[in-house]
């Protein structure tokens, strides 16, 4: 939970450093939310359209599991690669809209994490830049609909709506 804690540090101008604490985000988000049980080797985080986020994220969760998984980090270009992914980033300018890969994505416990605020729009979890710090909000009805559940730490780390 400490580790959780340290993530709200405030961001910097640097990209690298704002994409490394995405990444360190999106890893706590991967390690403190339940998935339905599967039987697997991988755990799948898909980037929407950019490759170079792709290629750094993969420095950052080299040689780290979840739940016993190693992590895979794929790029995804269109909606028909989005499944089997458990979480799909979706950085700004991505060119599929957050309704057509929510649409692609029903009936599956997929989480999808934005770069900007989509919370309402079909995002279930939203980086939001305050000041210099970059925070998140949850959707936690949404992650329930899905059949996911956020650990209650996790939770009141978010920023309420």
């Amino acid at each position: 939970m400490l580790l959780i804690f340290c993530l709200c540090i405030p961001a910097t101008a640097q990209v690298s450093s704002y994409q490394e604490l995405q990444g360190a985000y999106l890893y706590n988000f991967a390690k403190y939310i339940v998935w339905p049980e599967e039987d697997s080797e991988l755990f799948i985080i898909g980037v929407i359209e950019h490759a170079e986020i792709t290629d750094h994220f993969k420095d950052i969760f080299k040689d780290k599991k979840v739940r016993g998984m190693k992590i895979k980090l794929k790029t995804i270009h269109s909606e028909t690669e989005l499944s089997p992914a458990h979480m799909v980033y979706m950085p700004n300018n991505s060119s599929l809209d957050i309704s057509s890969i929510k649409s692609a994505l029903q009936g599956t416990s997929t989480l999808i994490v934005t770069e900007e605020d989509l919370i309402g729009k079909g995002a279930n979890i939203s980086f939001i830049k305050k000041g210099k710090s970059l925070r998140f909000t949850v959707d936690e009805k949404a992650l329930t609909g899905i059949g996911l559940t956020a650990n209650q730490g996790l939770l009141n780390l978010a920023i309420q709506k």
